[in-house]
């Protein structure tokens, strides 16, 4: 017989033996053995738990302290002592019994029971109101038993009857046909005995005809002895709110994995413990490489990298993984067929337990957007370099001007010096209008050409608009040199072109000023150029002046009629005179010229002297034309209204005037049947002129209705080519040529041979400048047909002529 155990080695054998959470204590309600699930039980317990007090652990979670209970299990009567107790780890009942008092110390048996009923009770609950519902089929019976809740998730009535679950054609109504063939298989490899167990998603109609989705785990509990089962319970959840999460996830998958390809984004790995590299399809693809090896050596994208780029990438991307940080880049790769591609890398760096880390990248082939920020960058700055430059030219416009001349202004010393010249073109409006703008520009091209040329790095030449360039000399040493450019520019400017397989010949003028000092004035030094430009202008044109301050006092005085003159047109101060024109036979009034005529508020009567040159060199000639025009015609309409025969009326008319492209269309919607008027051409102003052009526009002007009369014919160097160029309808023999006959009267064969030519090219001569008796006898010999002077008739207004013509005309009518 085997002996005893030792009191401590029997409690720790029972609690050992017995299957449910037990504990042996004593009197004092110290824990003298338990075993594991005793001890689970308690957070505060841990291993074999000796020596630890019970009561201090279950007294808060009873009604009656353990002690009580200790003390009523001893009395033999009383038998085992049982409690409710929730645990943390559920509902039990704890009972204590009495066990033996080896060496005088009682002993005691503690368990903990399961509290069935409710846990079973719970079990339902959760069972009917989580989305779970328990199922059994028993093959034998044919019996389907559902839970409420397998009905709820089908929206089943609780009553509904489940006749026919056990045949195929009942459930193929209720599955989605979609899901049916595999929900089939998973039952068959059950039906077959190839597995216990069922694992399977699928989509069930519920009774509104809407589908939910189930995940269905059934297992076979019980099979005969043929290996088919007999009974299968099973667990159908509902996983529609998963599923649903699901699909959105994936569609935000699929939309991201959409986005990722569009822009051309490539994915990659960096583990830093095991240096493994993972790239994507789409790494591959940026880099040209086809192998589709998706694990690449670590070392790959350092061999890629462009040469400049390289030292610096790696450093950056070493560095994010030393500090376990975010990287971001950007560096060009050179493929192996030699393309560079430019490229944004970021990622994100994750750091795992256990692990060194590891970067999840992306990598954007930016390649197009550098090449566009790169045109981008090369059409910004073609536009600043047009913002200061002439289109048609390539010159500096009038803002880098401004630039260099700040700059130069900034820099200049004491003893420094720069000069500014103006240009301008002579009679460039004529090219335009006669020969089009094409040619025009052509001309421009050339005149930058040359100015390019000449002053090279000495100075910036500019397109100050139109016709106008600037020259800025920034080191200006002298007068002289600067008189030497403006020679050579001039002569330059003179060579013959070819224009329209013509050859022509253009001038221009040239005004310089010299600044000197850091004290200068700059916008004076480039007034003072405009005021020597005026004075080359004024000089004839085709030639340079140097400002002086002798200069700045005539300009000062044509401007100041150049105002006061465009004042008194605008409150019609300049008027008509009318000098007779008179019949070489009957002295009777046939005509007359207009004379232009000054009533200034200030001055009194000027006479064309006055104010016709600054007219000229001003530019404010052809308005002046314009208005005499107008003035003449409003007087000849008030003669025809008071019954007058209107004579013919010669006007004198500027170059610049007949060449305004709107001349013809002005003169055809004046001119009235009554009007009868002719231009006076200054011969001087024809000669050189005399092209096709020019032509086309006098016999316009003829064909409106309009004479053309030769002026001061004979004073030209070469009046015969003048009237075969021109063939006016009337010459008008220069005064400076009949004065002379007073002293001299062999002059008069002078006159009889002007006379002669002009009859031979068919055209009517008017003698003007008769100023003395003698003068008239002699030329009413010649063969002449207007006669005009002093001595016949002064000018006089509107008013008086009309008088005098209607004095004539009525004399001639009683004769």
């Amino acid at each position: 017989m085997d002996a005893p155990l030792p009191p401590c080695s029997f409690s720790q054998h029972l609690v050992k033996v017995l299957t449910q959470p037990a504990a042996v204590i004593d009197l004092n309600g110290v824990i003298r053995a338990c075993n594991p699930d005793f001890a689970s039980s308690f957070p505060g317990l841990h291993g074999a738990a000796k020596g630890d007090d019970l009561g201090a652990l279950i007294d808060p979670h009873l009604s009656r302290d353990l002690a009580l209970l200790v003390h009523d299990a001893s009395r033999a009567e009383a038998g085992v002592q049982q409690i409710a107790v929730q645990l943390p780890s559920g509902p039990f009942f704890f009972s204590v019994d009495w066990l033996d008092h080896p060496n005088g110390v009682p002993r005691y048996l503690c368990q903990l029971t399961p509290d069935l009923a409710v846990d079973s009770s719970r079990l339902r609950f959760l069972l009917e109101h989580l989305d779970q519902g328990v199922w059994n089929f028993d093959f034998k019976t044919g019996l389907f038993n559902v839970s409420d809740a397998w009905r709820r998730i089908r929206q089943y009535p609780a009553d509904f009857s489940f006749d026919g679950a056990q045949r195929p054609s009942w459930w193929n109504d209720k599955l989605h046909p979609e899901d049916t063939k595999a929900v089939w298989a998973a039952f068959d490899g059950l039906f077959s005995g190839q597995t216990d167990t069922v694992d399977v998603q699928y989509r069930a109609k519920r009774t509104d005809e809407a589908w939910v989705w189930i995940l269905c785990r059934a297992k076979v509990m019980t099979r005969d002895e043929e290996g088919k089962p007999l009974q299968i319970v099973g667990v159908d959840t509902d996983i529609t709110h998963f599923k649903e999460k699901e699909t959105a996830q994936l569609e935000l998958a699929n939309k991201l994995q959409l986005a990722i390809g569009v822009a051309g984004i490539g994915l990659w790995e960096f583990d830093s413990g095991t240096k493994e590299v993972v790239w994507d399809d789409r790494m591959l693809e940026i880099y040209g490489l086809d192998d589709n090896l998706n694990k690449r050596p670590d070392n790959l994208w350092e061999t890629y990298l462009h040469p400049e780029d390289r030292e610096r990438s790696v450093a950056e991307a070493d560095l994010a993984v030393a500090e376990g940080r975010d990287y971001l880049g950007e560096y060009r790769i050179v493929r192996q067929d030699g393309e560079i591609r430019h490229l944004r890398s970021t990622a994100h760096f994750i750091k795992n337990v256990g692990s060194s880390g590891k970067l999840l990248g992306l990598n954007l082939d930016i390649t197009e957007d550098k090449v566009r920020a790169q045109e981008l960058e090369a059409a910004r700055a073609l536009l600043e370099h047009d913002s200061r430059h002439d289109a048609l030219t390539g010159l500096a416009n009038r803002r880098l001007l401004d630039e260099r001349t700040q700059a130069v202004m900034d820099r200049l010393g004491p003893d420094d010096a720069f000069a500014a010249l103006h240009i301008d073109l002579d009679h460039f409006k004529k090219v335009n209008d006669t020969l089009g703008h094409a040619a025009g520009d052509q001309v421009l091209v050339h005149v930058a050409e040359t100015l390019r040329r000449l002053v090279g790095d000495d100075g910036l030449v500019c397109r100050n608009g139109g016709d106008e360039f600037v020259v800025l000399l920034e080191n200006a040493v002298s007068e002289d040199e600067v008189s030497d450019l403006c020679q050579a520019i001039v002569d330059q400017a003179s060579e013959p072109m070819i224009l329209k397989g013509h050859v022509h010949q253009f001038g221009l003028s040239i005004g310089a000023a010299i600044g000197r000092g850091n004290a200068v004035d700059l916008a004076e030094v480039f007034i003072n150029a405009d005021v020597a430009l005026y004075a080359a202008k004024s000089a004839g044109r085709s030639c340079y002046k140097m400002f002086s301050a002798g200069l700045r006092a005539v300009s000062q005085l044509d401007m100041a009629t150049y105002f006061n003159l465009a004042r008194a047109l605008d409150d019609c101060e300049v008027t008509c005179h009318y000098q007779p024109q008179f019949d070489s036979t009957s002295l009777e009034v046939v005509g007359a010229e207009a004379l232009v005529r000054w009533e200034c508020p200030n001055n009194g009567l000027l006479l064309p002297n006055d104010f016709i040159p600054a007219a000229q060199a001003t530019g404010l000639a052809p308005r002046l034309d314009e208005y005499v025009l107008d003035r003449v015609l409003a007087d000849q309409t008030k003669w025809a209204l008071n019954g007058l025969d209107v004579p013919t009326v010669a006007l004198n008319v500027s170059l610049d005037r007949l060449l305004q492209p709107e001349l013809m269309s002005q003169l055809k919607s004046k001119l009235q049947p009554h009007h009868a008027i002719s231009f006076e051409l200054l011969e001087t102003a024809f000669l050189d002129d005399a092209g096709h052009e020019i032509m086309t526009v006098l016999n316009q002007v003829r064909e409106a209705g309009i004479r053309l009369d030769l002026d001061d014919f004979g004073s030209g160097h070469s009046s015969v080519v003048a009237l075969q160029a021109l063939k006016p309808d009337r010459v008008k023999i220069d005064r400076m040529l009949i004065a002379p006959l007073e002293d001299n009267p062999a002059q008069i064969h002078i006159l009889e041979a002007l006379v002669r030519v002009s009859t031979l090219q068919g055209c009517g001569v008017v003698m003007e400048g008769i100023e003395t008796k003698d003068q008239l006898d002699a030329v009413m010999k010649l063969d002449c047909e207007v006669l005009q002077g002093f001595y016949l008739g002064r000018p006089v207004d509107a008013a008086a002529f009309a008088e005098k013509l209607n004095s004539c005309q009525t004399r001639v009518g009683r004769g």
